[in-house]
């Protein structure tokens, strides 16, 4: 998104990391995003908001209005940040969605181990 440094400019996991760890703590998470992640995706854009969008995605940053929309980054409002942070990469899940996905794959798979035609 960001032209010919991009390669330079890519933001390192070692942001979500703590300790030699990946930061579980979502509270943790927010604050890298909040005080970290985003002030050196600001500064990479050169406040250029279209690029910005583009790589934090619409939900996250207010292009029109040229700002980053800090406000889903205080407490409560855990959700709409999920979905503005996953909404540039729809492939990705929280693990909560995974979880109940994976449940939801058992169940039927099961289902279909009971239902085989055969009456005991």
């Amino acid at each position: 998104h960001i032209g010919q440094d991009a390669r330079n400019l890519q933001v390192g996991h070692s942001y979500l990391m703590k300790e030699e760890q990946p930061i579980t703590d979502f509270d943790e998470f927010v604050r890298v995003l909040a005080d970290d992640i985003v002030p050196l995706l600001e500064e990479y854009c050169y406040e250029d908001y279209a690029t910005l969008a583009r790589i934090l995605g619409g939900a996250l940053v207010d292009e029109s209005r040229q700002r980053v929309r800090h406000e889903l980054l205080e407490p409560g409002r855990r959700d709409e940040l999920l979905e503005a942070v996953l909404e540039p990469s729809p492939e990705l899940g929280t693990l909560q969605e995974m979880v109940a996905q994976t449940q939801e794959d058992d169940d039927e798979l099961e289902d279909e181990g009971t239902d085989d035609g055969a009456s005991g």
